[in-house]
């Protein structure tokens, strides 16, 4: 049984026959996690009185700046940094809310942005937990408002995304006094706001933001960013993306160029809509305010129809979505989905109704030279797939082989 589910009292007396060595090799490994998920200050303090170490070093580093996608500049500085017993029990302090451990931890020495594997510091781990105590105490204490993870992300954005706007607000009031001089990192940081407001549906904060902050409603990133309406047509409720399109929300609107997802191109709203329920009102919406449907015809008809909706692919065509791929892969996901009108469809427009996959072209154009030891093992793979496995046929293969042997 792991040492992590003794009882304090037992651990006490453990630790009383053991070297400092050894009792830090414990107290990392076992007790001190036990008190910070349990929030036994106590516990934590007689281990601190009987020695115990509470300063390691992280094992995170980056010496990128805040920007998303740049995980080749963040990396663990050791390789024990995925072992599970490398993170500092302030971390799990922090996300469970118990302000009196974590002070008795930054008491001891310990570091106010010390950042675990994930490069999530304990402010940003209270923000995302909704603990609003916390998160005031380790700003007393010198919390950075700046701190980045792993993917780009600050303290507020945790807070944002999972709908603490209490403790947004408080984020960004203080990071407005703390550093009065970046008005641009304080507008980004009302766009994030922005964005994950659409996303969660909340009206009310969505028309604060726009009205009282500032905040525009087509802004955007230059890397891996989507504007508020893109996050909107996800999975939001119709009356939000309304809203967001009686605004000014530019129903055009794609995601900033990524070449790390959906191969390289940037999805339009339309193509993204196909995806939620209730697809067909939120098209027609698009549709309504603008949307152009023939500006992705290949990705929003192929949305369609993989996930089978017959009367969204129609909408598309009806609007301008031009069917430029009817011999290739637009019928085999039609036929993979298994909707009926849609193959009817475009068997009507002239499709194969046996398809075959295309070669790639890398492949189709570094063909073997005829002659060549590459071109008689592709002639054996050739007679091997359409052999019939009969006596002639062997012989032939049998044959081939011993030539490319003797080459």
């Amino acid at each position: 049984m792991s040492l992590i589910r003794l009882p304090p009292e037992l651990l006490t007396l453990i630790i009383q026959d053991l070297s400092l060595r050894d009792l830090n090799a414990v107290v990392q490994c076992s007790a001190l996690w036990w008190a910070a998920n349990h929030g036994s200050s106590g516990t934590l303090q007689r281990f601190i009185d009987a020695g115990a170490n509470l300063c390691w070093e992280s094992n995170y580093w980056s010496r990128s700046g805040a920007f998303p996608r740049a995980k080749h500049f963040r990396y663990l500085k050791f390789r024990d940094g995925l072992n599970e017993l490398a993170r500092h029990p302030i971390s799990n302090a922090t996300k469970r809310g118990h302000t009196a451990v974590v002070a008795k931890f930054l008491d001891n020495g310990v570091n106010v942005n010390h950042k675990n594997r994930f490069g999530r510091s304990p402010l940003a781990l209270a923000a995302g937990g909704g603990h609003f105590d916390t998160v005031k105490m380790l700003l007393s204490r010198g919390a950075c408002l700046l701190s980045v993870d792993l993917d780009g992300r600050r303290p507020i954005t945790y807070a944002a995304r999972e709908g603490h706007d209490d403790i947004a607000d408080y984020l960004l009031d203080k990071f407005r006094h703390r550093y009065p001089r970046l008005h641009l990192t304080a507008k980004a940081d009302i766009q994030i706001l922005l964005q994950h407001a659409a996303r969660r549906g909340n009206e009310t904060r969505v028309m604060h933001l726009l009205f009282n902050e500032g905040a525009e409603i087509n802004f955007q990133f230059t890397v891996e960013s989507r504007t508020p309406l893109y996050d909107a047509v996800k999975s939001a409720p119709v009356s939000m993306v309304r809203l967001l399109l009686e605004n000014g929300a530019d129903p055009n609107a794609r995601e900033s160029p990524d070449k790390f997802r959906n191969g390289g191109r940037a999805l339009t709203p339309l193509c993204l809509a196909v995806g939620r329920e209730g697809s067909y009102e939120v098209i027609q919406l698009l549709l309504q305010y603008g949307a152009d449907a023939g500006a992705d015809s290949k990705s929003a008809l192929y949305a369609a129809a993989e996930a089978g909706k017959s009367d969204e692919f129609f909408l598309f065509v009806q609007s301008g979505a031009k069917i430029r791929d009817v011999q290739g892969g637009l019928m085999r996901v039609a036929q993979k989905s298994e909707c009926e009108p849609i193959t009817s469809y475009l068997l009507q427009q002239g499709a194969n109704p046996n398809p075959r996959r295309r070669i790639c072209g890398w492949y189709r154009h570094r063909r073997p030279q005829p002659g060549s030891i590459r071109a008689l093992e592709r002639e054996i793979f050739t007679e091997l797939i359409r052999a019939d496995f009969s006596k002639n046929n062997m012989v032939a293969i049998l044959e081939l082989c011993n030539h490319v042997m003797v080459e």
